[in-house]
């Protein structure tokens, strides 16, 4: 396990994007910023929740509910901060308070989370690789890889079975199908804290229905519709 904090490196993006809020010249771009900030605010949830690096994990369990609800919070706000500001007009009250607003969010979370996590110093430091949506099913197989070598069997052998799979309408998901089967019922992922496993168990599946519903579209067929109650019955599972 890596021991460079990743959490540091999302408050040090989040840190460069509260500068480049306060710009005078960004006063009209609250929508932009505030996407911006969302998609670093579900990685720095993600590295707190499912921690690649030793540095990013706090042992003691009040301090690490507190940053739990902190940064909780801060995506949630950052999340309705974004449909809010998607329809403020530029050089407007509500463009205005949108821009406020994040950067209270930002501030606050800066000041605040860095004591808890037991950072010294968060420097400001932009990171491009931050700023596009997270690619959540990727980061999900890089952990239970990173975290298992028989973990690692069991995933390269559900994909193995996956990828034989010689109808073409189930290939676009039957690769998630292998992952939800592992996240629910896999002796690696039963060793998790039942909050870790929760997560796990909460992409997979999300993951898995958006596949689906992308993949039979508005199709009626009975194949579609198996599909359908298939992601329903393991989206429940566990």
């Amino acid at each position: 396990m890596a021991d460079k904090s990743e959490i540091k490196r999302v408050l040090e993006h989040l840190a460069w994007l509260k500068e480049q809020v306060g710009e005078e010249v960004n006063r009209d771009r609250a929508y932009d910023a505030a996407l911006l900030t969302y998609n670093a605010a579900v990685m720095l949830q993600w590295h707190f929740v499912m921690p690649m690096s030793e540095a990013d994990q706090i042992q003691n369990e009040a301090d690490r509910k507190k940053a739990a609800k902190l940064i909780d919070d801060f995506v949630k706000s950052v999340r309705t901060l974004v449909e809010k500001s998607k329809h403020a007009r530029p050089d407007t009250e509500p463009m205005a308070k949108c821009r406020e607003e994040l950067l209270s969010l930002l501030k606050t979370l800066l000041k605040r989370l860095p004591k808890q996590l037991g950072l010294a110093r968060v420097d400001i430091s932009r990171d491009s690789s931050l700023e596009p949506p997270p690619r959540l099913r990727a980061l999900l197989s890089r952990w239970l890889e990173d975290h298992s070598e028989q973990l690692q069997l069991e995933i390269t052998a559900g994909r193995n079975l996956a990828h034989e799979d010689r109808d073409d309408s189930r290939r676009p998901f039957s690769a998630t199908v292998a992952d939800v089967v592992l996240a629910i019922d896999s002796p690696a992922c039963s060793r998790m804290s039942s909050a870790t496993r929760d997560v796990v168990r909460q992409i997979a599946a999300g993951t898995l229905a958006t596949e689906i519903e992308m993949a039979v579209g508005e199709s009626r067929t009975v194949k579609s519709r198996w599909w359908r109650a298939l992601a329903r019955s393991m989206c429940s599972s566990g």
